[in-house]
């Protein structure tokens, strides 16, 4: 929810520029909200390519404990919790 809020309040921003700027054709107006957008969406979500890799290897440690029942109760967990 908060996300979608900041991401109200990025669009509000680059609008409220246009209208400052005045005649900036469409092109270049949409170009703007880009930048802001990839810069909330680095905010918000972070690198979601490095958090993938971070967890496929700690998976990588977790599923062979698993599988030879080494795993205790809240390595358990963990390893459900980074699959959901």
């Amino acid at each position: 929810m908060i996300a979608g809020l900041r991401i109200l309040f990025v669009i509000n921003e680059v609008a409220t520029r246009c209208k400052e700027i005045g005649s900036l054709f469409f092109k270049e107006k949409l170009k703007m909200l880009e930048s802001d957008l990839k810069v909330w969406n680095r905010e918000v979500f972070g690198n979601v390519f490095q958090q993938g890799e971070e967890i496929q290897k700690r998976l990588y440690e977790l599923d062979p404990k698993d599988d030879e029942s080494e795993l205790d109760k809240v390595g358990r967990e963990e390893r459900k919790w980074l699959l959901d």
